[in-house]
């Protein structure tokens, strides 16, 4: 017996902890890129972003695109079509006119359709938004007729929304500052204000009640500077933060 617990323990036995610290890691990772299949279309994509990055890319036609966090895009240029997929996060596209080659960008199983004009498309989870900075924008959602975006106008297309996609006015600039590196909210509840906070950072924010999750909050806070927004909360209205790696309660 005390032979035979001085004998080394089976390599598979003692390498058992690393393999189960690494599969951790994968499901991690899976997780945070948003499943399997959203894994599978980042790897595939042309152009990517990390979380907290922001890129800008030149299209062989002359176009750009600037990619907001964690985002993914495919191109696939045809002689009949300039053809684009937002995989996942968020891109603003300044569109070089060509009206024999309209610009189509796929996103959330509809389309927005340009032929020379700035315009932004987010896709979260199975919900699109389109917002137009210039120009005019036909968005035609999956299974749904077209609807005409004029600058200053977005719709909303997707699961969880009732009724045909209708525009909408928008500040145009404040829903994009994130190019410029800034977050521009005006009377958004708390709750809404620390998802959008927590896109451009590992880790998340809970908040802690209801109630405090609808407290409206106005301000403009530097991406990436978390800090700021929760001193402007223990300063404005009392607010309590315990920040834990990886994880921020607010109370």
């Amino acid at each position: 017996a005390a032979a035979r617990r001085r004998m080394p323990a089976p390599a598979w036995r003692r390498a058992a902890p690393a393999v189960a610290a690494l599969a951790a890691l994968v499901v991690l990772a899976v997780l945070s890129w948003g499943g399997p299949a959203l894994m599978l279309d980042r790897l595939r994509a042309d152009h990517a972003t990390a979380v907290g990055e922001r890129r800008e890319v030149a299209l062989p036609d002359g176009s750009r695109v600037v990619l907001n966090t964690a985002s993914a895009l495919l191109v696939r240029f045809t002689a009949a079509e300039r053809r684009v997929t937002l995989a996942d996060g968020e891109a603003m596209f300044e569109v070089s006119a060509d009206p024999a080659r309209p610009f189509v960008v796929d996103a959330g199983g509809g389309t927005a359709r340009a032929v020379g004009t700035v315009y932004a498309v987010r896709l979260d989870g199975a919900l699109a938004t389109v917002t137009v900075m210039e120009g005019t924008v036909e968005v035609t959602p999956g299974g749904g007729g077209p609807v005409r975006l004029a600058a200053g106008q977005r719709v909303a297309y997707g699961d969880g929304l009732s009724g045909p996609p209708r525009p909408q006015p928008v500040d145009a600039e404040a829903e994009t500052a994130w190019r410029r590196g800034k977050l521009i909210f005006r009377n958004r509840p708390l709750a809404d204000v620390v998802a959008e906070v927590d896109r451009y950072r590992h880790g998340r924010t809970v908040v802690l009640g209801e109630s405090l999750g609808r407290l409206p909050v106005t301000g403009v806070f530097g991406i990436g500077d978390e800090a700021e927004l929760l001193d402007v909360l223990r300063e404005g209205f009392g607010v309590e933060a315990v920040r834990l790696p990886w994880l921020t309660f607010i109370r």
